[in-house]
Protein backbone atom coordinates (compact mmCIF):
# COMPACT_ATOMS: atom_id res chain seq x y z
CA UNK A 1 0.00 0.00 0.00
CA UNK A 2 1.30 3.45 -0.90
CA UNK A 3 -0.54 5.53 1.69
CA UNK A 4 -3.05 5.29 4.52
CA UNK A 5 -5.35 8.23 5.21
CA UNK A 6 -6.20 8.30 8.93
CA UNK A 7 -9.50 9.90 9.97
CA UNK A 8 -10.43 9.83 13.70
CA UNK A 9 -14.21 10.19 14.00
CA UNK A 10 -16.17 11.00 17.13
CA UNK A 11 -19.37 12.06 15.42
CA UNK A 12 -19.40 15.16 13.28
CA UNK A 13 -22.66 14.54 11.42
CA UNK A 14 -22.99 14.82 7.66
CA UNK A 15 -19.63 16.57 7.29
CA UNK A 16 -17.92 13.21 7.97
CA UNK A 17 -19.69 11.62 5.03
CA UNK A 18 -18.76 14.55 2.78
CA UNK A 19 -15.10 14.24 3.79
CA UNK A 20 -14.98 10.47 3.24
CA UNK A 21 -16.74 10.77 -0.12
CA UNK A 22 -14.23 13.44 -1.20
CA UNK A 23 -11.35 11.21 -0.11
CA UNK A 24 -12.80 8.20 -1.92
CA UNK A 25 -12.95 10.30 -5.09
CA UNK A 26 -9.22 11.06 -4.74
CA UNK A 27 -7.67 7.75 -3.62
CA UNK A 28 -5.95 5.38 -6.02
CA UNK A 29 -5.77 1.58 -5.85
CA UNK A 30 -2.61 2.01 -3.77
CA UNK A 31 -4.31 4.02 -1.02
CA UNK A 32 -6.56 3.12 1.88
CA UNK A 33 -8.76 5.21 4.16
CA UNK A 34 -8.83 4.19 7.83
CA UNK A 35 -11.71 5.77 9.74
CA UNK A 36 -11.35 5.22 13.50
CA UNK A 37 -14.74 5.33 15.23
CA UNK A 38 -14.39 6.73 18.75
CA UNK A 39 -18.01 7.70 19.48
CA UNK A 40 -21.25 5.81 20.13
CA UNK A 41 -21.89 3.10 17.54
CA UNK A 42 -25.51 4.07 16.83
CA UNK A 43 -24.29 7.10 14.84
CA UNK A 44 -22.35 5.05 12.32
CA UNK A 45 -24.89 3.12 10.22
CA UNK A 46 -24.32 5.34 7.18
CA UNK A 47 -20.54 4.90 7.52
CA UNK A 48 -20.92 1.12 7.60
CA UNK A 49 -22.95 1.27 4.38
CA UNK A 50 -20.35 3.52 2.77
CA UNK A 51 -17.52 1.13 3.76
CA UNK A 52 -19.45 -1.86 2.41
CA UNK A 53 -19.75 -0.18 -0.98
CA UNK A 54 -16.12 1.06 -1.07
CA UNK A 55 -13.33 -1.46 -0.32
CA UNK A 56 -10.79 1.37 0.07
CA UNK A 57 -12.59 2.52 3.24
CA UNK A 58 -11.76 0.57 6.42
CA UNK A 59 -13.58 1.13 9.71
CA UNK A 60 -11.59 0.66 12.93
CA UNK A 61 -13.14 0.43 16.38
CA UNK A 62 -11.78 2.84 18.99
CA UNK A 63 -14.78 3.70 21.17
CA UNK A 64 -13.77 6.13 23.91
CA UNK A 65 -10.27 6.67 22.50
CA UNK A 66 -8.68 10.11 22.75
CA UNK A 67 -7.33 11.59 19.47
CA UNK A 68 -3.77 10.28 19.92
CA UNK A 69 -4.90 6.73 20.57
CA UNK A 70 -7.36 6.92 17.66
CA UNK A 71 -4.56 7.91 15.28
CA UNK A 72 -2.37 5.10 16.59
CA UNK A 73 -5.17 2.57 16.05
CA UNK A 74 -5.62 3.65 12.43
CA UNK A 75 -1.90 3.70 11.63
CA UNK A 76 -1.35 0.31 13.27
CA UNK A 77 -4.19 -1.15 11.19
CA UNK A 78 -2.51 0.06 7.97
CA UNK A 79 0.50 -2.20 8.48
CA UNK A 80 1.89 -2.06 4.93
CA UNK A 81 1.42 1.69 4.27
CA UNK A 82 4.62 3.55 3.36
CA UNK A 83 3.12 7.00 3.89
CA UNK A 84 0.65 8.23 6.49
CA UNK A 85 -1.80 11.05 5.73
CA UNK A 86 -3.88 12.67 8.47
CA UNK A 87 -7.08 14.65 8.26
CA UNK A 88 -9.69 15.29 10.96
CA UNK A 89 -13.37 14.52 10.64
CA UNK A 90 -15.38 17.66 10.03
CA UNK A 91 -12.79 19.10 7.64
CA UNK A 92 -13.37 19.93 3.99
CA UNK A 93 -10.65 19.34 1.40
CA UNK A 94 -9.80 20.71 -2.04
CA UNK A 95 -10.42 18.40 -5.05
CA UNK A 96 -6.70 17.67 -5.50
CA UNK A 97 -5.77 17.71 -1.81
CA UNK A 98 -4.54 14.12 -1.49
CA UNK A 99 -2.27 14.27 -4.52
CA UNK A 100 -0.89 17.68 -3.45
CA UNK A 101 0.06 16.50 0.04
CA UNK A 102 1.50 13.15 -1.12
CA UNK A 103 3.53 14.30 -4.13
CA UNK A 104 6.54 15.61 -2.12
CA UNK A 105 6.77 12.23 -0.36
CA UNK A 106 6.43 10.06 -3.45
CA UNK A 107 9.06 12.17 -5.25
CA UNK A 108 11.37 11.89 -2.20
CA UNK A 109 11.50 15.68 -1.80
CA UNK A 110 10.91 15.47 1.96
CA UNK A 111 9.93 13.20 4.85
CA UNK A 112 7.19 15.30 6.47
CA UNK A 113 4.61 17.40 4.62
CA UNK A 114 2.61 20.19 6.24
CA UNK A 115 -0.54 21.21 4.38
CA UNK A 116 -2.37 24.50 4.72
CA UNK A 117 -5.45 24.53 6.95
CA UNK A 118 -7.90 27.41 7.12
CA UNK A 119 -11.13 27.98 9.03
CA UNK A 120 -14.28 27.48 7.01
CA UNK A 121 -15.78 30.94 6.78
CA UNK A 122 -19.26 31.27 8.22
CA UNK A 123 -21.33 33.84 10.07
CA UNK A 124 -22.79 33.92 13.55
CA UNK A 125 -25.31 36.40 14.89
CA UNK A 126 -25.06 37.81 18.41
CA UNK A 127 -27.36 40.56 19.67
CA UNK A 128 -28.32 41.38 16.10
CA UNK A 129 -24.70 41.73 14.93
CA UNK A 130 -23.46 39.34 12.21
CA UNK A 131 -19.84 38.33 12.82
CA UNK A 132 -17.37 36.18 10.93
CA UNK A 133 -17.04 33.39 13.50
CA UNK A 134 -13.72 31.99 12.32
CA UNK A 135 -12.14 35.46 12.02
CA UNK A 136 -13.38 36.17 15.54
CA UNK A 137 -11.76 32.95 16.80
CA UNK A 138 -8.43 33.74 15.10
CA UNK A 139 -8.43 37.29 16.48
CA UNK A 140 -9.44 36.51 20.07
CA UNK A 141 -7.16 33.49 20.48
CA UNK A 142 -4.22 34.90 18.48
CA UNK A 143 -4.20 31.93 16.12
CA UNK A 144 -2.26 32.29 12.89
CA UNK A 145 -2.22 30.37 9.65
CA UNK A 146 0.45 27.78 8.97
CA UNK A 147 3.58 28.79 7.08
CA UNK A 148 6.98 27.49 6.03
CA UNK A 149 8.96 26.34 9.07
CA UNK A 150 5.90 25.15 11.02
CA UNK A 151 5.70 21.50 12.05
CA UNK A 152 2.26 20.69 13.47
CA UNK A 153 1.35 17.13 14.32
CA UNK A 154 -2.42 17.04 13.83
CA UNK A 155 -4.65 17.41 10.79
CA UNK A 156 -3.60 18.05 7.19
CA UNK A 157 -0.13 16.49 7.38
CA UNK A 158 1.60 13.54 5.71
CA UNK A 159 4.80 11.73 6.60
CA UNK A 160 6.75 8.51 6.25
CA UNK A 161 5.52 5.70 8.45
CA UNK A 162 9.03 5.13 9.81
CA UNK A 163 8.82 8.52 11.56
CA UNK A 164 5.73 7.40 13.48
CA UNK A 165 7.50 4.18 14.46
CA UNK A 166 10.71 5.95 15.52
CA UNK A 167 8.74 8.53 17.57
CA UNK A 168 6.81 5.82 19.41
CA UNK A 169 3.45 6.95 18.04
CA UNK A 170 1.11 9.50 19.60
CA UNK A 171 0.61 9.90 23.35
CA UNK A 172 -2.74 8.29 24.15
CA UNK A 173 -3.90 9.83 27.44
CA UNK A 174 -4.50 13.43 26.31
CA UNK A 175 -7.92 14.80 25.39
CA UNK A 176 -6.15 17.40 23.25
CA UNK A 177 -2.59 18.59 22.68
CA UNK A 178 -1.28 15.18 21.59
CA UNK A 179 -0.23 16.67 18.25
CA UNK A 180 2.31 18.96 19.97
CA UNK A 181 3.97 16.01 21.70
CA UNK A 182 4.13 14.00 18.49
CA UNK A 183 5.56 16.91 16.49
CA UNK A 184 8.26 17.45 19.14
CA UNK A 185 9.23 13.78 19.05
CA UNK A 186 9.41 13.71 15.25
CA UNK A 187 11.30 17.02 15.06
CA UNK A 188 13.99 15.50 17.28
CA UNK A 189 14.58 12.91 14.53
CA UNK A 190 15.63 15.63 12.07
CA UNK A 191 13.26 14.95 9.14
CA UNK A 192 13.09 17.02 5.98
CA UNK A 193 9.96 19.17 6.38
CA UNK A 194 8.08 20.92 3.57
CA UNK A 195 5.09 23.26 3.73
CA UNK A 196 2.72 22.82 0.76
CA UNK A 197 0.35 25.77 0.57
CA UNK A 198 -1.66 24.24 -2.28
CA UNK A 199 -2.74 21.28 -0.10
CA UNK A 200 -5.60 23.19 1.53
CA UNK A 201 -8.05 21.80 4.07
CA UNK A 202 -10.80 23.74 5.84
CA UNK A 203 -12.13 23.14 9.36
CA UNK A 204 -15.32 24.18 11.13
CA UNK A 205 -15.16 25.76 14.56
CA UNK A 206 -18.73 25.08 15.63
CA UNK A 207 -22.07 26.87 15.48
CA UNK A 208 -21.84 28.99 18.65
CA UNK A 209 -19.56 31.74 19.95
CA UNK A 210 -19.31 29.62 23.11
CA UNK A 211 -17.19 27.18 21.05
CA UNK A 212 -14.43 29.81 21.03
CA UNK A 213 -14.53 30.18 24.83
CA UNK A 214 -14.66 26.42 25.41
CA UNK A 215 -11.79 25.70 23.04
CA UNK A 216 -9.57 28.33 24.66
CA UNK A 217 -10.37 26.89 28.10
CA UNK A 218 -9.49 23.31 27.06
CA UNK A 219 -6.33 24.28 25.19
CA UNK A 220 -5.11 26.44 28.08
CA UNK A 221 -5.69 23.60 30.52
CA UNK A 222 -3.72 21.10 28.44
CA UNK A 223 -0.95 23.62 27.71
CA UNK A 224 -0.44 23.85 31.48
CA UNK A 225 0.06 20.07 31.60
CA UNK A 226 2.95 20.08 29.15
CA UNK A 227 6.23 18.78 30.64
CA UNK A 228 7.84 22.15 29.89
CA UNK A 229 5.54 25.16 29.98
CA UNK A 230 6.40 27.31 26.98
CA UNK A 231 7.28 30.99 27.11
CA UNK A 232 4.07 31.87 25.24
CA UNK A 233 1.96 30.05 27.85
CA UNK A 234 3.80 31.80 30.72
CA UNK A 235 3.18 35.21 29.12
CA UNK A 236 -0.52 34.45 28.61
CA UNK A 237 -0.85 33.23 32.19
CA UNK A 238 0.98 36.26 33.58
CA UNK A 239 -1.21 38.72 31.71
CA UNK A 240 -4.44 37.03 32.74
CA UNK A 241 -3.38 36.58 36.36
CA UNK A 242 -2.25 40.20 36.75
CA UNK A 243 -5.52 41.41 35.24
CA UNK A 244 -7.64 39.21 37.48
CA UNK A 245 -5.77 40.06 40.71
CA UNK A 246 -5.91 43.80 40.02
CA UNK A 247 -9.67 43.68 39.45
CA UNK A 248 -10.20 41.51 42.53
CA UNK A 249 -8.03 43.74 44.74
CA UNK A 250 -9.79 46.89 43.55
CA UNK A 251 -13.26 45.50 44.24
CA UNK A 252 -12.36 44.13 47.66
CA UNK A 253 -10.69 47.35 48.87
CA UNK A 254 -12.81 50.38 47.86
CA UNK A 255 -10.02 53.00 48.41
CA UNK A 256 -8.15 51.32 45.56
CA UNK A 257 -11.12 51.27 43.22
CA UNK A 258 -9.26 53.68 40.93
CA UNK A 259 -6.89 50.82 40.07
CA UNK A 260 -9.66 49.47 37.84
CA UNK A 261 -8.50 52.08 35.33
CA UNK A 262 -5.37 49.98 34.65
CA UNK A 263 -7.07 46.70 33.65
CA UNK A 264 -9.71 48.68 31.78
CA UNK A 265 -7.01 50.48 29.78
CA UNK A 266 -5.26 47.16 29.13
CA UNK A 267 -8.52 45.61 27.89
CA UNK A 268 -9.23 48.58 25.62
CA UNK A 269 -5.76 48.46 24.04
CA UNK A 270 -5.84 44.68 23.76
CA UNK A 271 -9.33 44.74 22.26
CA UNK A 272 -8.25 47.38 19.72
CA UNK A 273 -5.54 44.99 18.53
CA UNK A 274 -8.05 42.14 18.31
CA UNK A 275 -10.50 44.33 16.37
CA UNK A 276 -7.81 45.28 13.83
CA UNK A 277 -6.93 41.64 13.38
CA UNK A 278 -10.58 40.65 13.07
CA UNK A 279 -11.18 43.27 10.39
CA UNK A 280 -8.03 42.22 8.50
CA UNK A 281 -9.22 38.59 8.41
CA UNK A 282 -12.95 39.18 7.90
CA UNK A 283 -12.49 41.95 5.31
CA UNK A 284 -16.14 43.02 5.69
CA UNK A 285 -17.28 39.58 4.53
CA UNK A 286 -20.50 39.63 6.53
CA UNK A 287 -21.08 43.06 8.00
CA UNK A 288 -18.96 46.10 8.78
CA UNK A 289 -18.45 46.44 12.52
CA UNK A 290 -20.82 48.84 14.28
CA UNK A 291 -20.24 50.40 17.73
CA UNK A 292 -22.25 47.48 19.15
CA UNK A 293 -19.90 45.10 17.32
CA UNK A 294 -16.87 46.75 18.93
CA UNK A 295 -18.54 46.46 22.34
CA UNK A 296 -19.27 42.77 21.71
CA UNK A 297 -15.64 42.04 20.87
CA UNK A 298 -14.57 43.90 24.03
CA UNK A 299 -16.85 41.70 26.17
CA UNK A 300 -15.85 38.51 24.33
CA UNK A 301 -12.18 39.37 24.69
CA UNK A 302 -12.61 39.66 28.46
CA UNK A 303 -14.51 36.35 28.60
CA UNK A 304 -11.81 34.58 26.55
CA UNK A 305 -9.10 35.97 28.85
CA UNK A 306 -11.03 34.65 31.86
CA UNK A 307 -11.48 31.22 30.24
CA UNK A 308 -7.73 31.14 29.51
CA UNK A 309 -6.95 31.94 33.15
CA UNK A 310 -9.42 29.36 34.50
CA UNK A 311 -8.21 26.68 32.08
CA UNK A 312 -4.58 27.30 32.98
CA UNK A 313 -5.42 27.32 36.70
CA UNK A 314 -7.17 23.96 36.41
CA UNK A 315 -4.26 22.54 34.43
CA UNK A 316 -1.74 23.79 36.98
CA UNK A 317 -3.80 22.29 39.80
CA UNK A 318 -3.87 18.92 38.04
CA UNK A 319 -0.17 19.23 37.34
CA UNK A 320 0.52 19.79 41.06
CA UNK A 321 -1.50 16.74 42.04
CA UNK A 322 -0.65 14.33 39.22
CA UNK A 323 2.47 15.81 37.60
CA UNK A 324 3.00 16.76 33.96
CA UNK A 325 1.19 14.50 31.51
CA UNK A 326 3.46 12.86 29.02
CA UNK A 327 3.47 9.36 27.58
Amino acid sequence: MRSAIIVPISYEGDSVLHLLQDLLAQVSDQDGIYAVLTGAREHYSSLITLAHDNPALHLCQGVGAFPGEARNIGIAAAQDATFIVQIDAGCFIAPDWLNSILEPLTSDTCDYVVGAIHPYRSATELWGVRLDREALFAALTQQRMRRQGDMPGGAAIAYRRKLWEAAGGYPENLRCGEDKFFAERVAALGPRVLFVESAVAYWELGPQVSNIVGREYRYSMHDALLPQITKAVRIKLGECLALFLMILFSLMWPPCLWLLVIPLAYLLVNTAKKVRRYEAIAQDKWQKLTPLGYALIFVLNFVVLCSRLLGTARGMAQRTVKGARYV
